[in-house]
């Protein structure tokens, strides 16, 4: 209790002591140390003097913490007196406090007005003159977002494009973008763009992207911007990490309609034959097991106090097994459709495209450039999904898939190893037929059609020499020169049946038996299956008579005739 009241009392003399020498005009501050020392007004004037000179000399921020290393006062007292400063528009600058700092003195930092004029100054230099300007590059600069925008659109207005992490000039960086792209879609073709984006935007994909879907047409009329938009709609974009491509959609078309075909005819020769080689296979395989349970049957047969009821449902069984086997196999034959991952490797359509257009082999350089389609060690694959980020390939190959790579791709590629098949295996089954038909060896129908066509042309030129030598022997008009010219014009008949034949056949053109072809005459030899077999057989140079031939086409889904010349 005597501690208590001696406190009290000590707080009242201290009270009265400060009220007392704040009339001298001397006040209790505390140093930096926390040390409670007496000053005269005079004395805090001169030190106050002392700190706004050295923030008028500054130049850069600087912390309030370097300013007490020199001064021995408090933070909180320093900091109240260059507020004052500021404040009083004393000093040309602003105090900027760390709202995280549990002490308002301890983060806070004076930075001079001149400093942020500089900052300004650099940034709008450097963005009138690149035409763009990182919010990377002003965050270095200790600008923010908010300022940064506020600062360039005051030297721009509308016509400055602000994205996500960069700000773009539209006359400096869009425009040029703008006249390539347009002159890309009037010529079909591509162009690199990463010439015309500068470095440090291309680790920005999506201001990129936007830049180049939102940006990249001029203002025209609303006709020729509806028709631009869509041809660029149509086109493809490749953004990669240091690339920027543009391929015109007349570009992609012809891809599609030229170089693609070639491609996929060749691919589905190779791959229609592997199939068909598998399905040869393993009809063999069935084929002797087939010839096994004829056997095991034969055996069955001859031991007749073992055959009873039961042996002959055995053998009833034993068939429809052997029935239902053969029955897979055709079933297999008829269902042999391409697999959906059947598709030209995207080796070898990127190969072609480069050898198209060679400009893309240099910019496929850097990464690693053009992997032959023989390589079995390049592992490249058309879904991207599936590809890891070493196996990417590079931009012409990330274009491959995304403007080539759809379901029509897919559907065409199928279709081609389809009618491929079809094709092989009807020949190797003609093949055979006319081998058990005259004893030869299997030969399949193009060979045989190639080996009776020179007989075909010499019995053209034998009825041409034919009418040429006989006919200036008579007069012009007369019923034998007539019949002479109908004959001639019968075997040339014949022998333009025959090319069209081997043609419809050779390219499956006549899977629905559209076109027909007749004849005045019983000519045709269907040799059991309805179908002409007279176009690849040799042909009869002792004929004397010709039939006239016709060639005719069924009628279209409206029911109307058909040109069958055009129809071909």
């Amino acid at each position: 209790h005597n501690n208590h009241e001696q406190s009290e009392k000590n707080d009242h003399d201290i009270d009265v002591s400060l009220g007392w020498i704040k009339q001298l005009g001397v006040k209790l501050i505390l140093s930096k140390d926390g040390a409670k020392i007496l000053v005269t007004n005079n004395y805090e004037m001169l030190k106050g003097e002392e700190v706004k000179k050295l923030l008028l000399d500054v130049r850069e921020p600087i912390k309030l913490h370097d300013l007490t290393l020199n001064i021995d006062w408090d933070s909180h007292h320093i900091l109240e007196h260059i507020q004052l400063l500021c404040e009083n528009q004393e000093l040309d600058g602003e105090i900027h406090l760390d709202s995280s700092s549990s002490s308002s003195a301890a983060g806070a930092i004076y930075i001079p007005n001149s400093y942020k004029k500089n900052q300004t100054d650099f940034i709008e230099s450097y963005y009138q003159t690149n035409g763009y300007v990182t919010v990377e590059q002003a965050a270095k600069a200790g600008i923010s977002i908010k300022r940064l925008e506020k600062c360039i659109l005051n030297i721009q207005n509308h016509q400055a494009i602000i994205l996500q992490n960069c700000i773009v000039h539209s006359d400096i960086i869009i425009a040029p973008i703008q006249d390539i792209i347009e002159e890309c879609l009037q010529m079909s073709s591509f162009a690199d763009l990463s010439l015309h984006v500068p470095a440090d935007l291309l680790c920005y994909k999506e201001d990129l992207s936007t830049i180049m879907n939102k940006y990249s047409l001029k203002n025209s009329t609303l006709d020729t911007v509806a028709y631009l938009q869509e041809e660029l709609q149509s086109g493809c974009f490749i953004i990669t990490n240091d690339e920027v491509l543009f391929f015109s959609s007349g570009m992609i078309a012809h891809m599609n309609a030229e170089i693609l075909p070639p491609l996929i005819e060749d691919f589905a020769k190779t791959r229609a034959l592997e199939i068909a080689d598998t399905l040869e296979n393993n009809n063999s395989h069935s084929h002797h097991k087939k010839k096994n349970l004829d056997n095991e049957s034969n055996k069955d047969k001859t031991n007749k106090q073992r055959v009873g009821r039961s042996a002959k449902a055995a053998k009833i069984k034993s068939k429809r097994s052997k029935k239902k086997s053969l029955d897979d196999n055709n079933a297999d034959c008829h269902s042999h459709g391409a697999p959906k991952a059947d598709l030209v490797p995207l080796a070898t359509v990127a190969r072609s495209i480069s050898e198209h257009y060679p400009d893309l082999i240099d910019i496929q350089e850097s990464h690693g450039g053009i992997a032959d389609a023989d390589d079995s060690s390049i592992q490249l694959k058309w879904n991207t999904l599936e590809n890891e980020e070493e196996n990417f390939g590079g931009p012409l190959y990330e274009f491959c898939r995304v403007a080539l790579n759809n379901a029509q791709f897919e559907k065409n590629c199928s279709n081609a190893v389809d009618a491929e098949l079809e094709k092989i295996i009807k020949t190797r089954k003609g093949a055979s037929m006319t081998s058990n038909a005259h004893g030869a060896k299997s030969r399949n129908i193009e060979d045989l059609f190639h080996e009776s066509y020179p007989s075909s042309c010499y019995f053209v030129q034998i009825a041409a020499k034919y009418y040429t030598t006989v006919i200036s022997d008579l007069e012009s008009n007369s019923e034998v020169t007539n019949a002479i010219t109908n004959d001639v014009l019968k075997v040339c008949a014949l022998f333009a049946q025959r090319l069209t034949e081997y043609c419809i056949f050779k390219h499956a053109l006549d899977e629905e038996n559209i076109f027909v072809f007749s004849n005045d005459q019983i000519y045709t030899d269907t040799s059991g299956n309805g179908e002409s077999k007279e176009f690849y057989l040799p042909i009869d140079t002792t004929r004397l008579h010709f039939p006239s031939v016709f060639l005719s086409c069924s009628l279209d889904d409206s029911g109307a005739s058909q040109d069958p010349l055009q129809l071909l």
